[in-house]
């Protein structure tokens, strides 16, 4: 692929991406791609570890992974949302790349308010004034809302 081509991918033709496909069955070339961003789409795969193979598969040696998924949160995308990650299954599911960093994000009130109004905005503003004060800079690994790993090939 030429340097600085942006290629998306989606399961969706109507989002009209440049592949349509699954992560499970990326069609490009081997070592072609050397930047690969993954947000909230690894729950939605129904074999997780085909991912994480297809994705090492196309990156470039050197090549980046940048991949968000949530822990605690609602079904959503029903009826393809198949799993919820902790950031050690993470690690383990990417344990082929080189390097592998995994962050949390949010925190048990964070994932009170996404569970309990996060659908509902009559009683969303509300509760994220309630709550505000205690979902800012702090992070919970063992209640997090969810995880972002970076991989290096």
């Amino acid at each position: 692929l030429p340097a600085g081509r942006l290629i998306t991918c989606d399961l969706n033709s109507r989002h009209r991406p440049d592949v349509v496909g699954r992560g499970e069955h990326i069609p490009l070339q081997s070592a072609s791609v050397d930047f690969v961003i993954s947000t909230e789409v690894l729950e939605h795969c129904p074999e997780p570890a085909k991912f994480a193979t297809e994705i090492h598969r196309v990156m470039r040696p050197g090549g980046t992974l940048v991949l968000t998924t949530p822990f605690v949160y609602v079904v959503h995308g029903w009826p393809q949302d198949y799993y919820r990650f902790t950031a050690s299954g993470l690690e383990h599911l990417f344990r082929v790349f080189a390097k592998i960093e995994v962050s949390s994000f949010g925190n048990r009130f964070v994932v009170m308010h996404d569970l309990m109004v996060g659908f509902t905005p009559f009683l969303s503003s509300w509760v994220n004034a309630l709550i505000a004060p205690f979902t800012r800079g702090w992070t919970s690994r063992v209640c997090p809302a969810g995880h972002v790993l970076v991989a290096m090939k």
